[in-house]
């Protein structure tokens, strides 16, 4: 196993002991030193100077490591440190631990520091530990043209990325190209420690007086959003064939499995989630507003598009980042329906990403599988502003690999664990509908 600094510089001292005593013993017995004594001298002095540069290096590493542990906390990294953590290789770490070797070099530090990480949560790593700015830096490293776009990244002269934003270790914000939610405002926690806890109130009463006129007494009503780390959990199968490969294709293939399993688990979660183990999102909020259309659902009309907003402002929440979120049935069926029966002006205007005068967005984590009466597989819409989305994660991801699962069928299975959570900051700063038929 490679040794740390400390091993090295206590290596170190016992070899300059060792060449003192040599030099000593000389001294002490008033001669000059045999040639055995000059040979050995020199064999030491050799060792600590190789041993000078090689602290020298690991010393960079572990610094390296200990700033992408602290990103999330504010440490500052150089662009020239961010572009060494993107060489980190995911399918170098895979084939360390089929053939049952220990860890080298970036992705040993690396995993030393996500143990940490995890420890301070109160979580163990069972695999191999990677810290958030990894999974940030690879991001940047595999982005797509639209990514790119969307991260605001372009290429720099010496063929790293320049990044306007610096996404701070958070592997949510790492997948803002991926996360609808992201896209469409919602904030973004990460690297967290513990439990997080977010007051909200319902607001303090202002008025006119005169000069000398008491104010008001007021008592605001006063609540939190609590956030804890909950565990994310996934996993893809590789053939052994592909694993042997060392291209660079095979690395970004494996990140984008798990990038885009992680956002369309924060996105199916923040949309509706209250499943087992998953926090509760927007429609499943027992405290956002809900405009129903029939006992059995109903077909979408422009004036049950225009209560949802109307709903929101009775709260006066509509500001912000304000959007309508749906999936692609009810996108198909208002793009179908005229506003008028017998003028071609429809419901959801052609070539448009807008749905009255608001952004809207489509993702099938949008639930199209709602029940209501007899009605099935009804379709939901929500709109609102959604910067009172709060989507958290604790920073580190728990790569573990299973070479017996699917060893019958010579492929690895791979699974990633992670922490995280959503919550709804304002509930009120939503309307949705849950019983479209959208036929």
């Amino acid at each position: 196993m490679k040794k740390n600094s400390i091993q090295l510089k206590q290596e170190r001292a016992d070899l300059v002991a060792k060449a003192q005593a040599i030099v000593d013993k000389a001294t002490n017995e008033k001669r000059a030193e045999t040639p055995e004594e000059k040979t050995q001298f020199d064999e030491f002095y050799n060792q600590i100077r190789d041993l000078d540069q090689e602290i020298s290096d690991v010393e960079k590493r572990e610094d390296l490591a200990r700033k992408a542990a602290g990103s999330g906390r504010g440490t500052e990294i150089s662009d020239k440190e961010k572009r060494e953590i993107s060489q980190y290789n995911l399918m170098a770490v895979v084939r360390s631990k089929l053939e049952n070797k220990p860890l080298e070099g970036l992705e040993a530090e690396m995993h030393q520091e996500a143990v940490e990480i995890n420890k301070r949560n109160g979580t163990g790593t069972e695999g191999v530990g990677i810290p958030g700015l990894v999974f940030s830096e690879l991001s940047k490293r595999y982005a797509s043209p639209a990514e790119r776009r969307t991260l605001g990244i372009g290429t720099a002269p010496d063929g790293g990325v320049m990044v306007q934003t610096d996404v701070n270790g958070s592997i949510i914000e790492a997948l803002r190209a991926r996360i609808v939610l992201v896209q469409m405002g919602a904030n973004v926690l990460g690297g967290l420690v513990g439990n997080v806890s977010v007051p909200r109130t319902d607001g303090v009463t202002v008025g006119w007086k005169a000069d000398t006129a008491d104010s008001d007494e007021t008592t605001p009503v006063m609540s939190s959003m609590d956030l804890s780390p909950k565990r994310i959990a996934g996993y893809t199968d590789v053939s052994k064939t592909l694993i042997r490969q060392t291209s660079e294709g095979v690395n970004r293939m494996l990140f984008n499995d798990f990038a885009n399993a992680i956002a369309v688990a924060f996105d199916a979660v923040g949309i509706k989630g209250g499943g087992a183990n998953e926090p509760v999102g927007i429609i499943g909020n027992a405290n956002v507003s809900v405009h129903p259309l029939g006992t059995d659902g109903a077909q979408l009309t422009w004036d049950d598009i225009l209560e949802l907003e109307k709903l929101v402002a009775t709260f006066n929440a509509d500001f912000g980042s304000l959007h309508y979120l749906t999936n692609a049935k009810v996108r198909k069926f208002l793009k179908e329906t005229e506003k008028v029966s017998g003028y071609p002006v429809f419901l959801w205007p052609e070539k448009s990403n807008e749905l009255n005068g608001y952004p809207a967005m489509v993702t099938n984590n949008v639930p199209s599988n709602l029940t209501k009466g007899t009605g099935s597989n009804l379709s939901a819409m929500i709109y609102g502003n959604f910067n009172d989305v709060v989507l958290a994660d604790w920073g580190a991801i728990d790569l573990l690999v299973d070479p017996y699962t699917q060893a019958g069928k010579n492929s690895v299975r791979i699974h990633a664990n992670m922490l995280g959570d959503v919550g709804i900051r304002q509930p009120k700063s939503f309307a949705v509908i849950k019983d479209i038929i959208a036929s």
